[in-house]
């Protein structure tokens, strides 16, 4: 891990009082709803049917293998309208990196906007939920929490982003097909036979893609899933395969989190990766949350096994600070060895 030179220390010292003017604004004294209003959940209008919401991430990054900087890493408005009591839409819309401050100072740059959901939502009953437009792609844990505070860490798992597209463009159906008293067994299809309404940027973009998942879980918190998908990858133009596992058991002070994914190409060699997460829920006043993960990939080109270990700290209901260390991350899509920190405020 490389050590800090001046021009980073002084990045690093501005960032560090930068946070320390925006922490307090983001968390505020009380949760209670003012005028429809709760933090962390959103501004509900017109009877709850109209909630919009969104969350901002500010995101530091000190590695080896990219530039110094820090910039709102996204800024995302969620908009929720629900005109009959089974059936909603919801939009998430998103940019990214509009300011950036970096060694040579504090400059704009070419913001992406993206469309990251658009989806109609017909849920008829607790067993029944039919979603139509461009969604998370329903595979593993990760990606469909990724969202910057409802996540431990400001670093990605390689495993859930280099293995598959992380939206999709079409229809996903989750039926509950076994509901007893300790276990339930949910079964998802899904769908995409058009483009990605918007382009997702992931490394195996769909084109076309059909697949499947099957998740159990129980009344005493272990659950765990199966996901598969055959799609037609847009860069490669070939057809691909992934498979994934997924693992998740929240006890006592402990929260235990486990992916891997296996990518089988019609052509060229298969990848994999996988990573296995611990957190630790502490008594402590402060909720300060010690995070430690060891990952696995085999990307064909380059085999690396990094380490990821932070602290999490979770002010209020919307807000997380978080801080980490990454070793053996280099030629990979974490950016090489070094630090990230992170605010997040979910509105």
């Amino acid at each position: 891990m490389r050590l800090s030179t001046p021009p980073t220390r002084s990045l690093l010292a501005g960032v560090i009082a930068a946070l320390a003017l925006l922490t307090p604004c983001a968390t505020p004294t009380s949760a209670a709803e003012v005028d429809g209003y709760t933090p962390g959940r959103g501004l509900a209008l017109f009877e709850n049917r109209l909630i919009i919401g969104g969350y901002l991430a500010m995101n530091l990054s000190l590695l080896d293998q990219t530039p110094d900087r820090f910039a709102p890493e996204d800024l995302s408005l969620f908009v929720t309208w629900q005109p009959a009591d089974h059936f909603k839409f919801f939009g998430e819309f998103e940019a990214e990196d509009a300011v950036v401050l970096d060694g040579s100072g504090l400059h704009t740059s070419h913001a992406g906007a993206s469309l990251e959901r658009l989806y109609a939502e017909w849920e008829p009953s607790d067993v029944l939920r039919l979603r139509l437009g461009k969604m998370l792609t329903p595979i593993g844990i990760w990606n469909l929490i990724h969202a910057a505070p409802l996540v431990w860490t400001v670093s990605r798992p390689l495993a859930t982003m280099d293995f598959f597209d992380t939206g999709v463009t079409g229809a996903v159906l989750d039926v509950t097909v076994l509901r007893g008293d300790d276990v339930d067994l949910v079964a998802t299809a899904f769908g995409q036979a058009t483009d990605q309404l918007d382009d997702t940027g992931a490394p195996h973009a769909f084109r076309r893609a059909a697949g499947g998942r099957l998740e159990l879980s129980t009344t005493q918190g272990p659950r765990a899933g199966l996901s598969y998908v055959r799609f037609d990858d847009r860069n490669d133009d070939h057809w691909e395969s992934t498979f994934g596992c997924d693992f998740f058991w929240e006890t006592g002070r402990f929260e235990l989190s486990a992916e891997a994914s296996v990518n089988d190409p019609s052509s060229g060699a298969t990848t994999w990766g996988a990573y296995t997460q611990l957190v630790y829920h502490p008594r402590w006043t402060l909720r300060l949350h010690p995070v430690a993960r060891i990952e696995y990939v085999d990307l064909g080109t380059v085999e690396r096994t990094p380490f990821v270990f932070g602290m999490a700290w979770k002010p209020s209901l919307g807000t997380i600070v978080k801080i980490e260390g990454i070793v053996g991350g280099d030629d990979t899509n974490l950016g090489g060895e070094g630090l990230l920190a992170s605010l997040a405020v979910l509105f």
